[in-house]
């Protein structure tokens, strides 16, 4: 897929969403400076205008903004993972009446109460493990730490194809150990040399560990789940 149809196609998956009420995260995989954060950026500006909403670009001072009226709102929040903790992701926990529990994070607590997009860029690049498993918690449960996300908040994940990706910890392109492969599934738009696409699958569904060869996707043997589209 062209980066330049790539607006229009995220746009649609949307629009689907609301449609079957049920919301698949996407991943994109491309080289670095194609465009991927900033498409993300218009897409959210473009859904809001669609939904009748104003568009927040989110930083902790709007948060309160956000929360007064939170149906007024579509807010995209960006989050760059290789500069968050795990605690970025999950909260803080404290102690209430002899238990702990976790403070929600204001951003969690803004996507909780509005529609919106969550961009985790740089997914690809994540060297913790620790840091990797709170960011797959966003991605397939939808929610950060106990906070869940509002059912019209559409979340992104972006990140690069193993030539161009410092770490390969994730699978649809990336080697990794089955038991840590992530729910995602090939989009049905075909991949180009810059761009590949691919949706969260159902709970239920784990692929197959997917590499990459000269040629483009490679399939492991004695393995099921929908053939990729080749990347030449």
């Amino acid at each position: 897929m062209k980066i330049g149809k790539l607006e229009n196609y995220l746009t649609k998956l949307y629009r689907v969403g609301a449609i079957n009420h049920s919301r698949q995260s996407t991943l994109l995989l491309g080289a670095p400076g194609i465009g991927k954060s900033m498409t993300c950026w218009k897409l959210a500006e473009k859904l809001a205008r669609a939904t009748g909403k104003e568009f927040v670009d989110y930083d902790d001072d709007k948060a309160e903004m956000i929360l007064a009226e939170p149906n007024k709102y579509f807010v995209f929040v960006d989050l760059r993972l290789t500069e968050c903790e795990p605690s970025d992701l999950l909260g803080l926990p404290h102690k209430v009446n002899g238990s702990v529990r976790f403070s929600p994070l204001l951003w969690a607590r803004c996507l909780n109460k509005s529609a919106g997009l969550l961009l985790l860029d740089e997914l690809t690049n994540i060297q913790r493990p620790d840091l990797i498993t709170v960011s797959y918690k966003l991605v397939f449960d939808r929610e950060a730490g106990f906070t869940k996300f509002h059912e019209d908040v559409m979340i992104v994940a972006a990140g690069n194809r193993p030539e161009h990706s410092s770490v390969r910890a994730i699978s649809g392109g990336f080697s990794t150990p089955r038991r840590a492969s992530p729910r995602f599934s090939p989009g049905k738009r075909p991949c180009s040399p810059r761009l590949c696409l691919a949706v969260c699958s159902s709970s239920t569904y784990r692929p197959p560990v997917w590499t990459t060869g000269r040629t483009g996707w490679m399939r492991p043997t004695a393995t099921s789940g929908p053939e990729p589209h080749t990347c030449s």
